[in-house]
C-alpha cells in the first residue's frame, strides 16, 4: 500500500471501525500496520505502547527509547512496575516520569519500605486507577496514604493480594490512620476492590464515610475471621447510598457460619442494581446474612456462584432462606433476573441430585421466568479451596449499563 498516496484506501476506513480492528490485533500486526501505512503509524504505536511492563531487565531500554523517541510516552496509558525493591521503584519511576505525563492506571508489587515519595512521580499522568501492592506490615498505612495523596486523581483502588495476611491488629499510628482518611476523603473514589484488610478501610471510613463508591468487590479468605467480615458489612453500609455493583467472592472452604456472627445491621442501598457472589455450600449463609440485611429497590440482577458441592444435604435449609428472600418483592422490587452458577465434581450420580436439589429450591424463581442456570460439572474437582477470581464487574458480559444491553446479555444467559 502507498504510504504517501492521499487517496490511500487507509485513509477512506472511517477511524471508528479502524479502531475497532486495531484494538483486536497482537504487536506483531501492529508493528506490520506501522510500516505497511504512514496513516496507520500513530494508531499503531498508540496500541503497542499503552499498556507498559517496567521489569528490572527492560526499565533501562524503555528509558533509552523514550529518550530517543520521546513522543511515544504519551501513548502509555496503563504502566506495571514489575519492580519489587522499592528503592528501584522510586528512582525507575522518578526516571520515566518526564517522558510521560498520560499514564491511567499505575500498578505495582513493592517488597519492603518505601523511601520518601518525590511529587515529580505525579508528573507520570493523571492516574486514576491505582493497582497496588506493598509488603511492607510496619508501614503500609503510611506508604498507601503517601501514593494517594500524589496521586490524588485516583479514583479506583486496587488491592489484589492479600498484602499484611494473618494479622492480628491494625498496623500503623493514629497519624498514619489520619494520613490515609484524609487521603481517602480527598478523592473522587468510585470503585475500590479489597483483597483483605477490610478493617483498614473501615477504621478509615468511620474517621471520614466515602462519598461517592459505586463498585465495591471482596475477596474473602477467612469468613470466621469475625472483625474481618463485620468489616466488609460496614464498609457495603459506609458506601451504600452510592453503591450500584458489589461483588463478594469467598476462597476458602470452611466450617458454615451462623448468620448471628455478623452482627449487620439492616442496610438501604438505593442504588444498587448488581450483586455477585461466589461461595461454597458451607458459605450460603454469607449470602443469607447479605441479603436478609439489605433492601435494595433498584437491585435488578444477581449472580449466585455455587463452587465445590460434594456433600449438600447440611446446607439446603440455608439455601432455600436465599431462596425465600429471593422471593420478597417487597425486598427486591425490581428484580428480574437470578443468574445460578453450580460448579463442582465429585461422583455423577450426587452431582444429579445436588442440581435437582437446586432447581426444586429455586423453582418459584423459575415459574416467575427470571433465573437464568448454568452448570458445570469437573468430575477431577475436589471439595477445598476454590482457586483462581470471577471476572471483574465491568467485563461480565451480564454487567452492562443500559437496560437494552441487560435484555440481549439476559437472553443469549438463558
Amino acid at each position: 500500500m502507498d504510504a504517501i498516496n492521499p487517496d490511500s484506501i487507509a485513509l477512506k476506513i472511517p477511524p471508528e471501525l479502524t479502531d475497532m480492528v486495531f484494538s483486536y490485533l497482537d504487536p506483531r500486526s501492529l508493528s506490520a500496520c506501522a510500516s505497511t501505512c504512514r496513516a496507520w503509524l500513530s494508531l499503531s504505536q498508540a496500541r503497542i505502547f499503552e499498556t507498559i511492563v517496567a521489569s528490572p531487565g527492560k526499565a533501562t531500554r524503555l528509558q533509552q527509547l523514550l529518550s530517543e523517541s520521546p513522543h511515544l510516552g504519551k501513548h502509555i496509558k496503563e504502566l506495571q512496575m514489575g519492580i519489587t525493591s522499592p528503592d528501584d521503584f522510586i528512582t525507575v519511576l522518578q526516571a520515566l516520569a518526564g517522558y510521560l505525563g498520560s499514564v491511567r492506571t499505575l500498578g505495582a508489587n513493592i517488597r519492603g519500605a518505601l523511601p520518601p515519595i518525590p511529587p515529580s512521580l505525579a508528573d507520570i499522568g493523571p492516574v486514576e486507577t491505582l493497582w497496588i501492592s506493598i509488603e511492607d506490615e510496619a508501614n503500609f498505612v503510611l506508604h498507601l496514604a503517601q501514593l494517594l495523596r500524589e496521586f490524588h486523581h485516583t479514583c479506583t483502588i486496587l488491592l489484589p493480594n492479600p498484602p499484611l495476611p494473618r494479622i492480628t491488629s491494625l498496623p500503623g499510628s493514629d497519624a498514619d490512620f489520619n494520613a490515609l482518611s484524609d487521603a481517602l476523603h480527598h478523592l473522587h473514589l468510585t470503585r475500590l476492590e479489597l483483597n483483605g484488610m477490610f478493617r483498614l478501610f473501615d477504621k478509615c471510613f468511620q474517621m471520614q464515610p466515602p462519598k461517592n463508591i459505586r463498585i465495591l468487590r471482596f475477596d474473602l479468605f477467612d469468613v470466621h475471621d469475625v472483625p474481618e467480615s463485620r468489616s466488609m458489612f460496614a464498609i457495603i453500609a459506609a458506601a451504600a447510598s452510592s453503591l450500584e455493583r458489589l461483588q463478594i467472592e469467598v476462597h476458602i472452604s470452611v466450617g458454615r457460619v451462623d448468620v448471628p456472627e455478623w452482627q449487620a445491621t439492616a442496610v438501604l442501598c438505593p442504588s444498587l442494581s448488581r450483586l455477585v457472589c461466589t461461595v461454597h455450600p458451607t458459605q450460603y449463609t454469607l449470602i443469607l446474612a447479605l441479603l436478609s440485611h439489605i433492601t435494595a429497590p433498584q437491585l435488578k440482577h444477581i449472580g449466585i456462584r455455587l463452587n465445590f458441592w460434594i456433600v449438600m444435604d447440611r446446607f439446603t435449609d440455608d439455601l432455600r432462606a436465599v431462596s425465600r428472600l429471593l422471593q420478597d418483592t417487597r425486598r427486591f422490587p425490581a428484580l428480574r433476573l437470578v443468574n445460578l452458577t453450580m460448579r463442582g465434581g465429585g461422583i455423577l450420580e450426587e452431582w444429579n441430585e445436588a442440581k435437582e436439589s437446586v432447581e426444586e429450591i429455586f423453582m418459584p424463581l423459575i415459574e416467575r421466568g427470571i433465573l437464568s442456570s448454568n452448570y458445570e460439572y469437573e468430575p477431577d474437582s475436589d471439595d477445598g479451596e476454590t482457586t483462581g477470581r470471577s471476572p471483574p464487574l465491568e467485563d461480565e458480559q451480564d454487567w452492562s449499563d443500559s437496560d437494552e444491553e441487560e435484555s440481549t446479555s439476559d437472553e443469549g444467559e438463558e
